[in-house]
């Protein structure tokens, strides 16, 4: 076996069979370690099982410690690291004991004078001084005028009576008295004759001369009649009444309950009548009065039975009152 004596670098070495570190900042080490050498006395490669290969010898190294190498450059200082969080606020201290007064400052000049104040309130009255000397007599004053009369004496005794004088001239006639009670009636007088007929207003009558009504325009047949203490006014002609078309309003459904008709009675001095048959209908209502109804019954001209359908509005209507005039016959004609 051949000794050789070999410096050998460990960082030259990726797999040493073993070392340990004596000088970490040296870079330095003293380790026993076996290689493997060839014939030309360079290392071929470190055995770990601690064989050599053939054409190679197995040399023991083992070193001592070199001294160490001079200290590299100081490094470049690292950049600063980030601020810490900020620490928690200190107490608060004590309050300082309080400075000493400072010297007073020069006087400052007058200031302007202020307005001037209320009158103050009056003073008590002083005491009253004596009482002086008396002074000399004033001269005479002038003579004061007549006093008041006294109160009147009692009355004398009365005189004996003198001659009765003439007498005066009559005086005016007093104002007239009161009427006196009205007095018993007397016996009526005896009727006059009856005087002649009066032309009065044309009257329209029926086949039987009944009256139908007073006539008022002739173009329209236009008449009006009383009704109880009702004036209507309604349209006819030589065959009977004037029909229409009638229309009934109802507060309750199914057209049940009171019938109301729409209202058209002008002024009001006789009532607007529509006939549907010869019974006419009216609403003694004037002013226009809006009120809710749900249904409608309508009755075209000639029929007995109306059609009934529901109607939600408010229509101005009132109260629908008849007129039966069945007794009057066709064929009116002005008498």
């Amino acid at each position: 076996m051949r000794t050789i004596t070999i410096t050998v670098a460990v960082a030259a070495f990726a797999g040493l069979a073993m070392f340990e570190a004596r000088d970490a900042a040296a870079q330095t080490y003293t380790t026993e370690l076996k290689v493997c050498v060839g014939s030309d006395g360079g290392i071929v490669r470190v055995p770990r099982n601690g064989s050599c290969p053939r054409q190679t010898n197995a040399v023991e190294i083992g070193g001592v410690p070199g001294p160490s190498g001079p200290a590299g450059p100081q490094g470049p200082a690292g950049p600063a690291g980030p601020q810490g969080p900020a620490g928690p606020t200190g107490a608060t201290g004590a309050t300082g004991a309080t400075g000493a007064t400072g010297a007073a400052g020069p006087a400052g000049p007058q200031g302007p004078q202020g307005p001037q104040g209320p009158q103050g309130s009056a003073g008590q009255n002083g005491a009253p001084g004596a009482q002086g000397p008396q002074g000399a007599v004033g001269p005479q004053g002038p003579q004061g005028g007549p006093g008041q009369d006294g109160a009147p004496g009692s009355q004398g005794p009365a005189g004996s009576q003198g001659p009765q004088g003439p007498a005066g001239a009559d005086g005016k006639n007093g104002a007239d008295g009161a009427p006196g009670p009205q007095g018993i009636q007397g016996v009526p007088g005896a009727d006059g004759q009856q005087g002649p007929a009066g032309t009065g207003m044309a009257q329209v009558v029926d086949a039987n001369l009944q009256p139908v009504g007073f006539l008022l325009e002739t173009l329209k047949g236009l008449v009006i009649r009383r009704n109880g203490d009702d004036w209507i006014s309604f349209n006819v002609n030589t065959k009977g009444f004037v029909q229409s078309r009638l229309t009934f309003y109802y507060k309750l459904s199914n057209c049940g309950g009171t019938r109301y008709i729409g209202t058209d009675n002008g002024v009001a001095l006789a009532y607007v009548t529509l006939f549907n048959g010869s019974v006419g209908w009216y609403s003694k209502m004037v002013d226009k009065v809006a009120q809710p109804v749900v249904s409608m019954e309508v009755f075209e001209i000639g029929q007995t039975v109306g059609t009934c359908s529901p109607y939600a509005a408010s229509p101005n209507i009132g109260e629908a009152i008849p007129v039966d005039l069945t007794a009057l016959a066709p064929n009116f004609r002005i008498q």
